[in-house]
């Protein structure tokens, strides 16, 4: 029971943990027109997602890689990597919508 607790407990920390470094795409941008605007938009929305949707996402879009180099670098399955952006996108596309309906409400 100890061991597979602590064997558990490893491959816990191996699904979550996020072995790519993404703080540097994802730093505040000083917005001086509409276009650094909406970037500065989208980077506050991609903080909002979990780790591992951001991390798939920021590899696939704004590093160009295919599925097995971003599941290689996350540690995770290509379906895994899929799921994750898929999932990421329809977060991204629900809030983005709304903060764009409340704007223009206003």
């Amino acid at each position: 029971m100890v061991v597979n607790e602590y064997v558990g407990w490893r491959r816990r920390r191996a699904r979550t943990s996020v072995v790519a470094d993404l703080s540097e795409l994802l730093s505040p941008v000083p917005s001086t027109d509409s276009a650094s605007d909406e970037r500065a938009a989208l980077v506050g929305e991609l903080r909002g997602l979990p780790p591992k949707q951001r991390a798939a996402i920021v590899l696939r879009y704004y590093e160009g890689l295919p599925d097995a180099e971003i599941a290689a670098a996350l540690g995770c399955g290509e379906n895994a990597v899929r799921s994750n952006i898929s999932r990421g996108l329809a977060r991204l596309r629900v809030h983005l919508t709304d903060s764009l309906t409340k704007e223009a409400v206003r």
